[in-house]
């Protein structure tokens, strides 16, 4: 599993890369066992499973993208199970990687509103 933190030399391609990659090791599979690829992304949704299943050497299987809002990472996970129950396939890596920028706004923290002041400030411009 990888660990939380902050990977600042690594995209989203190379994280989920490293993930799926190391849960084929913990199963002792390698990605020539696998039939299929699910991918879940909210914001990069159009091609990031096939530039996943490029970096880490698979070709030739479906890889399917998935968006669906907070539930993105559980659908990858269905698009795999399906797959399987259906028959065609034996085994799929689902992902559902994430990558977050830190937003501008969060450049440099602002000082905190205390409740006081918040509240005086509320009450001078209701008057």
């Amino acid at each position: 599993m990888t660990k939380f933190g902050r990977y600042p030399d690594k995209d989203v391609v190379d994280l989920a890369c490293d993930a799926s990659l190391d849960a084929m090791n913990d199963a002792g599979a390698t990605i020539h066992d696998m039939n299929v690829m699910a991918v879940g992304s909210q914001f990069e949704m159009f091609t990031l499973g096939q530039r996943i299943q490029k970096q880490i050497g698979q070709t030739g299987i479906p890889v399917y993208n998935v968006s669906n809002a907070c539930a993105t990472g559980a659908s990858a996970v269905r698009t795999v199970v399906m797959a399987i129950k259906a028959g065609e396939a034996d085994m799929g890596p689902p992902s559902a990687p994430s990558r977050w920028a830190r937003p501008a706004c969060w450049a440099r923290p602002a000082r905190r509103a205390t409740r006081s002041t918040c509240t005086s400030r509320t009450a001078a411009t209701a008057r």
